[in-house]
């Protein structure tokens, strides 16, 4: 087991088939509600007494006035006080953020394992049989951060793409352009050629404080959900500054993360993470799970690191990292397996043939 999960993205179910079940559902509840042999119109039959079709209370709730307006004129200031209530800083940075919010929808051609019913029988944990290649879809999200068609996400969502498509909550489709990846921080740039663009509000964690909200978004598990709309989760900021090595087979250092409790799931990877006053402060990047679902431990790269990584690679096309020349290694574990810092394990005393500098000088 892997102490961190990184959130699957790949999708099982296709919109085709949800937006079935949705017809095949709202035909069944139109004629659940229709009389076909009635001498009386739907006007009629609304308010008509108790016998009156069950159709009518459908129109009597489209009829209802907006609860903003309920008890208008009565001098009732219960009501005015729930409807002002509503309007929450949850609810305020949901309407500012989600319409920048994108599902990244990805395409990749990996090797999968040939089922073989002579082999598995005698084999069955897979040790034998053949593979073939296939093209496996998988989604995660992403968020605007330049009107221009700038998109920031996950390296992970991206990794190994021969075909992205970004969808907007909107619905609308929108062929994608990988500009970038930088599988060290897991951040990746891409650009859409598309109108009417809104880029997110941007934030900084530099007065970020443990305990207050954050809002995670993003499109968990996809297609299996009929309309491309995010999801909207609540939590509060865990911690800060947590640093989060890799193991096994995975690449890259999750240094300074923030952690939060708000439900982030397969698919949310790439989304944005947005303070109470409705501004990203960083980008969903990782959980630790031991199902593979939520479990109340999510962690976001700062966006002030995103960002800084997008910039080098809108303008070099990769990252500029200076190279000081040391290699360092932790030091030993104690007998509880932790380290308390690192020591230095190489020095490099030349580049490309040339000497550059001593091993005392390096070393002070």
């Amino acid at each position: 087991m892997k102490p961190v999960a990184r959130m699957p993205t790949s999708c099982p179910t296709s919109w085709a088939l949800s937006w079935l079940v949705v017809a095949a559902l709202g035909l069944a509840g139109s004629l659940a509600g229709c009389d076909v042999g009635s001498e009386f119109s739907a006007g009629e039959a609304v308010g008509a007494g108790p016998e009156a079709s069950p159709s009518g209370l459908s129109a009597r709730a489209s009829a209802a006035p907006p609860r903003s307006q309920t008890g208008a004129g009565t001098g009732s200031s219960a009501s005015q006080k729930i409807s002002e209530s509503r309007e929450t800083a949850v609810v305020r940075a949901a309407e500012l953020i989600a319409p920048s919010v994108v599902a990244v929808n990805v395409l990749r051609t990996e090797q999968v394992r040939v089922a073989d019913p002579f082999l598995d029988s005698f084999f069955p944990f897979g040790a034998f049989g053949s593979t073939q290649e296939r093209r496996v879809p998988s989604l995660g999200s992403g968020f605007v951060i330049d009107p221009s068609g700038i998109i920031l996400t996950n390296d992970h969502v991206v990794a190994g793409a021969e075909q992205i498509l970004v969808t907007f909550p909107d619905g609308r489709d929108a062929g994608a352009e990988l500009v970038g990846t930088d599988e060290l921080t897991d951040v990746a740039v891409l650009r859409i050629d598309a109108e009417n663009l809104t880029a997110v509000p941007l934030g900084n964690t530099a007065d970020l404080r443990i305990g207050e909200w954050l809002i995670a978004f993003g499109d968990p598990f996809g297609n299996l959900l009929s309309n491309p709309e995010p999801t909207v989760t609540v939590g509060v900021t865990s911690a800060i500054g947590r640093h989060i090595v890799p193991s096994g087979d995975e690449g890259g250092f999750y240094l300074g993360m923030i952690q939060t409790n708000a439900a982030i799931n397969p698919g949310n990877s790439g989304g944005p993470l947005v303070n109470a006053d409705g501004q990203v402060i960083g980008m969903n990047t990782s959980i630790f799970s031991r199902s593979g679902g939520s479990e109340g431990m999510g962690f976001a790269i700062p966006i002030e690191r995103a960002l800084g990584i997008a910039e080098d690679i809108l303008a070099y096309g990769q990252v500029r990292r200076a190279w000081v020349g040391i290699y360092a290694e932790p030091e030993e574990a104690d007998a509880f397996g932790r380290t308390r810092g690192v020591r230095v394990a190489q020095v490099a005393l030349e580049r490309n043939g040339q000497r550059i500098a001593t091993k005392e000088f390096v070393l002070g």
